[in-house]
């Protein structure tokens, strides 16, 4: 009898370690994730992101990405830069997406006036999408979640290619590479800060049509502007 339950005891104890063992290696796949860092951040006005970008064309610079405003009734947020002469240079290089327009039930941006689901929410290892960005349509995958960062990879018909890292817990990109079929890096965001509570002046700016109405909310003044693809560095600002 005393043998009996022995061996019992024995085999719940290697039951239990297998199941322990599952748990640690499930835990070990996605690192310390948290439920919260998997699905849709929340934003706030204020909320502010600082990114140093890299282009062909203007080399390095820095530049603080700011939640201007949130549009309840559209369902929109607005996102502008901290600084004028930058917003008018994103406007002239007009390669970053994540200004103007984007939507609170998943972040998405917008292109040709559609907005465009660059984001999966929620994160899951394996899941699959399409979206339109920069004039190409991408085929995207989840590849990769660990300790809230999640890695995605997307290649377009044209045979360019996005790498980017959202963090979870930064609520927003902590990179972003967008490579030619040449194999040239056309634009690349670097995440170095994420705070909130920012007050002061927004201002987004499209090529071609860099004044347009100014209004004030929320104790913000912002240049408010959709950003509009196709336009040539080599026009005049309209001034």
């Amino acid at each position: 009898m005393r043998a009996t339950l022995l061996s019992a005891v024995l085999l719940l104890g290697m039951l239990s370690g297998c199941i322990n063992n599952a748990d640690s290696t499930t835990n070990r796949g996605i690192g310390d994730t948290t439920e919260e860092e998997l699905t849709l951040p929340d934003w706030q006005i204020g909320d502010q992101w600082i990114y140093t970008f890299i282009t062909p064309q203007f080399g390095e610079d820095s530049a603080r990405l700011v939640v201007a405003d949130v549009r309840e009734d559209d369902g929109l947020f607005m996102l502008g830069i901290s600084s004028e002469a930058e917003a008018q240079r994103h406007a002239v290089i007009n390669h970053n997406p994540f200004l103007g327009r984007v939507t609170m039930d998943g972040l998405s941006v917008y292109e040709n006036g559609e907005p465009q689901s660059v984001f999966n929410f929620p994160w899951e290892v394996g899941n699959t999408w399409t979206f339109r960005l920069l004039g190409q349509d991408w085929s995207a995958s989840t590849d990769n979640i660990y300790n809230g960062e999640v890695t995605v990879s997307a290649t377009s018909n044209e045979g360019h290619m996005i790498d980017y890292v959202f963090t979870g817990r930064q609520g927003f990109l902590k990179s972003f590479t967008w490579t030619s079929d040449e194999g040239i890096e056309n634009l690349q965001m670097i995440l170095n800060q994420k705070s909130t509570g920012y007050t002061g002046d927004v201002f987004f700016y499209r090529a071609g049509d860099i004044h347009d109405n100014m209004y004030e909310e929320n104790d913000q003044e912002v240049y408010d502007t959709f950003l509009d693809e196709g336009y040539s560095p080599n026009e005049a600002w309209d001034t």
